[in-house]
C-alpha cells in the first residue's frame, strides 16, 4: 500500500479538494471548515513527506502541525465546546509550525 501511495498523496489530497469544491459550488453541500483544515494539513504532510523523500532531513515541525491540526480539527467535528476564537489561535500556530518547516527543509535542500 506504501509502495501505491508514493509518489501520489499530494494529488489524492488536491482530488478531495476539487471535491470537496464540486460538493460546495454544484451541489450546495456545506463542508465544513474543519475538513478543509484537515486536508491542508495533509497536503502539508505529503508535500513534507516529498521533500524527505529528496533529502533525509527529519523535520519534527511540520509533522507536530499535521497531527494538531488533525486532532483539533476531529475534537471539533465531534462536538466538543471549543471556542472559535481558540480553534482561529490553534490553526494559525499550526500553520505556521508547517509552513516553518517545510522552509525549514527546503533550504537543507542541495542542489
Amino acid at each position: 500500500m506504501t509502495t501505491f501511495l508514493q509518489g501520489k498523496k499530494t494529488y489524492i489530497v488536491l482530488g478531495l479538494f476539487l471535491i470537496a469544491f464540486c460538493l460546495w459550488q454544484f451541489a450546495g453541500i456545506e463542508i465544513p471548515e474543519q475538513i478543509i483544515a484537515i486536508l491542508v494539513a495533509f497536503g502539508f504532510g505529503a508535500f513534507r513527506s516529498a521533500l524527505r523523500g529528496i533529502q533525509s532531513n527529519q523535520g519534527w515541525k511540520t509533522y507536530i502541525a499535521v497531527i494538531a491540526t488533525i486532532v483539533i480539527s476531529s475534537v471539533d467535528l465531534l462536538g466538543f465546546n471549543i471556542s472559535q476564537e481558540m480553534i482561529t489561535l490553534i490553526y494559525t500556530v499550526t500553520g505556521s509550525l508547517g509552513v516553518i518547516g517545510i522552509r525549514d527543509a527546503v533550504s537543507k535542500l542541495k542542489a
